[in-house]
């Protein structure tokens, strides 16, 4: 296979990623880069891991545009009345910098090149991100994808809404604790899961149903939990009456939860839940779904988009 410019028996004796240079930007010594590669297993997960943030931040954009999940930027439309002019523009820096890697890694490795739409252009880069790795600007694209990434969170950061601890930080090594981010006033708006130790450990919301299985069930609240109480409602097994063992591995999350971490619509939450037969208990006059049905489902349908 054709390796344009790589230098795969170049690699440095320290990562070249972004979260490297923090670290020695605090004093600290980078860390080693994986065999063949100019990032460290660190940096090398946050570029996957940002470059898939910027497709939710992209649409959350355009959320906050009124309009379609197209957009402005994207080929959308946009109703009538004031336009929030940051939004449009992270939007489009967005697909300039994920147009400019996609292009270039297209033109080396003599592939074809992915349609200039969010998520053709994520999903070719996440697919060639080990590539970039160990590419000999593997340093620039990690340092710009983040910069990008901040600039995008900076332009998405909603009015102060509700903060809930959720335990600690599922990242290894890191220390930090969680806090759920919700605004009960704005459905529409998604959580946010955010660590208080490490700027790059945030989540949107729908990412917590993931997040819990990495806690383990003893140790965390179930994820509906901590944002139902916030509307003052029970979740499953948790009034007086109910029976169910504390360390129960199952999760159950109320159908506004689903809408508010994924981000679809409630209609969109019960035509799922009937056509994929979603596990359903009640409790208390309100009805929950298995959290594991929920994400099977969800994350099935993301891959489907991601891939068109």
């Amino acid at each position: 296979m054709h390796h344009g410019t790589i230098l795969t028996t170049g690699a440095t004796a320290a990562c070249a990623g972004t979260d490297c240079r923090l670290r020695e930007a605090a004093g600290r010594t980078r860390r080693p880069p994986v065999a063949g590669s100019r990032l460290c297993p660190s940096c090398r997960g946050r570029l996957g891991r940002e470059l898939r943030d910027l497709s939710e931040l992209y649409e959350e954009c355009g959320r906050r545009l009124g309009g379609d999940a197209g957009g402005p930027a994207g080929g959308g439309t946009v109703p009538e009345g004031p336009l929030d002019v940051r939004a449009v523009e992270t939007r489009t820096l967005i697909l300039q910098v994920l147009s400019r890697w996609a292009c270039r890694v297209a033109e080396e490795r003599e592939l074809a090149a992915p349609r200039r739409a969010i998520a053709p252009l994520v999903g070719f880069l996440v697919r060639h991100a080990a590539w970039l790795a160990a590419h000999e600007a593997a340093g620039e694209v990690s340092e710009e994808v983040a910069r990008t990434a901040r600039g995008a969170r900076r332009a998405v950061v909603p009015p102060p809404g509700q903060r809930v601890s959720i335990g600690a930080c599922v990242e290894q090594g890191c220390g930090g604790g969680l806090t759920a981010v919700v605004w009960p006033e704005r459905p529409e708006q998604p959580a946010e899961i955010r660590c208080d130790a490490h700027p790059s450990h945030r989540w949107l919301g729908h990412r917590w149903l993931q997040l819990s299985r990495r806690h383990g069930a003893t140790r965390h609240h179930s994820p509906a939990a901590p944002l139902a109480r916030t509307r003052g409602d029970r979740p499953a097994g948790g009034d007086g009456g109910g029976h169910a063992p504390a360390a129960e591995p199952s999760r159950w999350v109320a159908p506004a939860d689903v809408a508010r971490l994924w981000g679809v619509p409630m209609g969109s939450v019960y035509r799922h839940a009937s056509t994929d037969k979603w596990r359903r208990r009640n409790e208390g006059g309100r009805a929950y779904y298995h959290a594991t049905d929920v994400h099977e489902t969800l994350a099935r349908r993301a891959t489907a988009e991601a891939a068109r």
